[in-house]
């Protein structure tokens, strides 16, 4: 597997979604959901999804083997959540779940708390969101 488009694990088994904005879009025909996500150099990542609401959501990633593990704070999550929720995938699942990806925190995720407009479902790129924004 190559890494040009998406980032993801390389050939050389190396993690390159470093310093990336990542979009995906949801589990299959009954998941309508689309996140975007920037993970930051040092380990910080912030989370846009379609289905968290009006907020971006800061976590924590690491890198275990081959898999990413995203910790969210309980207090990022909703009033029900008490623990720390860590979930964590097969970097090259998440490479196959990537629509489209771009160097660098393109939409500003990580000086933001709220989200400045909601996710629909019909965003397939990160010219999609770019849309979104300029309200085209």
């Amino acid at each position: 597997m190559t890494a040009a488009v998406a980032g993801g694990a390389s050939e050389s088994g190396t993690f390159d979604f470093i310093d990336m904005t990542l979009l995906y879009g949801g589990d299959g025909p009954e998941d309508p959901s689309v996140q975007v996500e920037y993970l930051a150099p040092g380990g910080s990542a912030s989370v846009w999804s379609s289905s968290l609401g009006a907020k971006i959501v800061a976590a924590d990633w690491s890198l275990d083997g081959v898999e990413l593990c995203l910790s969210y704070p309980p207090e990022t999550i909703g009033p029900s959540q008490t623990n720390t929720l860590v979930m964590c995938e097969q970097t090259a699942i998440i490479a196959e779940r990537v629509l489209d990806s771009a160097r660098g925190d393109i939409f500003r995720l990580s000086e933001r708390s709220e989200t400045p407009v909601e996710l629909t479902p019909d965003v397939r790129s990160l010219e999609d969101v770019t849309k979104l924004l300029d309200g085209r």
